[in-house]
């Protein structure tokens, strides 16, 4: 199993130093977005649906951090919702 794992990771990370060899930028996810589509409406919009999704992933960290953060503390300092 350990094997199999080894070498799609391999293969993985081949593709992404790939990707960062041909396309030489600091624009993170947005110059592969501009590369594929061009600097149009499509990858204006991806780009956008992108930073939403930042947010709601930041939102779930934040929420899962707070839950368990709260065991941290005696249950009488816990809100009364």
């Amino acid at each position: 199993m350990s094997v199999i794992a080894d070498s799609v990771s391999s293969e993985i990370d081949s593709i992404g130093l790939w990707r960062a060899v041909a396309l030489p930028s600091q624009g993170g996810t947005i110059a592969y977005l501009d590369k594929a589509f061009g600097s149009g409406l499509g990858a204006g919009s991806l780009n956008i649906l992108l930073w939403i999704s930042y947010i709601v992933m930041l939102s779930l960290y934040a929420y899962a951090f707070g839950s368990y953060g709260a065991e941290l503390f005696p249950s009488s300092w816990h809100a009364v919702a």
